[in-house]
């Protein structure tokens, strides 16, 4: 997981066209990273994440050949 949080957007989008993640992991990642920092940083005001893992899993499930990442 900390190596996710190392990469780019740009990174990531290629690992999951490649099918070497999951949207849904990569989104349930981030969600850890909030709900360890969010505490003391308080960057966020709302986190919508069961939305997020939900979007995430339905758009694991379109094939990868439709270039939606």
């Amino acid at each position: 997981m900390s190596e996710r949080s190392e990469m780019s957007i740009v990174q990531l989008a290629a690992r999951i066209a490649a099918g070497e993640a999951s949207a849904f992991d990569v989104v349930h990642s981030c969600l850890d990273r909030i709900r360890l920092h969010d505490g003391r940083l308080h960057a966020f005001h709302t986190v919508a994440a069961d939305q997020a893992l939900e979007r995430a899993g339905e758009l694991d499930k379109i094939p990868a050949a439709s270039g939606v990442v």
